[in-house]
């Protein structure tokens, strides 16, 4: 799996997003944020049609929500220039979705109307329904999560095996006796003699 997925989200999904806060969704644009898990692509024909079909279905209350949502897509997306012409979905306005997803080498399009789209995959393109995105994004995140605990654990695993290789043993009689390997640990106080520690291993 990728580093970081491709993704063209149908305007079904965008509208939804607007219209509530809660669902897949908005789960979904909030992934959009964040650069390191989700690279969402659009043309501009996919701009346009954004744009058009918001202006028509979204109320008063919701323009905040609405300029908000597709300044983050501005912001955020990829812009692809597809000299691709497609005549593959049965909704001949979908092309231009699919159209983006090959020339933008996406990893999927996300849509409420997958009948509307070749079945399952085309052209390197998965066609998927929302929930299934959203799994991939979980287990991706689930996955680095997992590898940083893993790091984690094996650079303090290390530090604890390099540690009881050794035996710190601080005396303040006489000076270890040679054949000792023997640093030093503290310098003497006035009227005492000095602190040394013997070890074996690796840390002094």
């Amino acid at each position: 799996m990728p580093e970081i997925i491709r993704v063209i989200i149908d305007t079904n999904h965008i509208i939804s997003a607007i219209l509530s806060k809660r669902g897949a969704s908005a789960k979904l644009a909030d992934w959009m944020i964040r650069e390191d898990y989700f690279q969402l692509l659009i043309s501009q024909p996919i701009w346009n049609e954004y744009c058009t079909v918001a202006s028509w279905l979204i109320p008063e209350p919701k323009q905040h929500e609405k300029e908000r949502i597709l300044d983050v897509i501005s912001f955020q997306a990829e812009w692809i220039e597809s000299t691709i012409q497609l005549h593959v979905c049965s909704d001949l306005s979908d092309n231009c979705f699919l159209e983006c997803a090959v020339a933008g080498k996406a990893n999927y399009l996300v849509t409420k109307n997958i009948k509307h789209f070749p079945p399952k995959e085309y052209s390197g393109v998965k066609i998927v329904h929302i929930r299934k995105l959203l799994l991939v994004l979980e287990q991706m995140e689930k996955t680095r999560r997992d590898s940083e605990e893993t790091k984690k654990y094996q650079k303090e695993k290390f530090h604890l095996d390099f540690c009881q290789n050794c035996v710190y043993l601080c005396i303040t009689s006489e000076k270890p006796t040679p054949g000792h390997n023997a640093r030093r640990a503290l310098p003497p106080a006035t009227g005492q003699r000095g602190l040394y520690a013997v070890r074996r291993g690796l840390c002094l």
